[in-house]
């Protein structure tokens, strides 16, 4: 079992040290990128509220539409572009 790299040490800035704007744009790209990535904001902006706080995730029924068929009524959740369910859509009347 190989264990991982060690990370790398950095000089964090202290919580209450403010940068310049000059001062941040002056920094080398890696050390100013490392300063942002150390962050616990960046990393979470979620971070200091309670997990019951926090907004949920994804929701499963992303792009999912509730309909009824109008053949026989069933109703139930679809992302078709037809409200016809699977076993009337077959036999839909044609549109003409």
């Amino acid at each position: 079992m190989e264990s991982a790299p060690p990370e790398e040490e950095f000089d964090s800035p202290a919580e209450d040290e403010q940068l310049s704007e000059e001062e941040i744009l002056a920094m080398d790209p890696e050390e100013r990128r490392r300063r942002l990535l150390s962050c616990s904001c960046i990393k979470d902006p979620y971070a200091d509220l309670p997990p019951e706080a926090r907004p949920a995730g994804p929701s499963p029924m992303r792009g999912l539409r509730k309909v009824t068929c109008p053949g026989c009524g069933k109703t139930y959740w679809t992302n078709r572009d037809t409200d016809w369910c699977f076993d009337c859509e077959p036999r839909r009347p044609s549109a003409g």
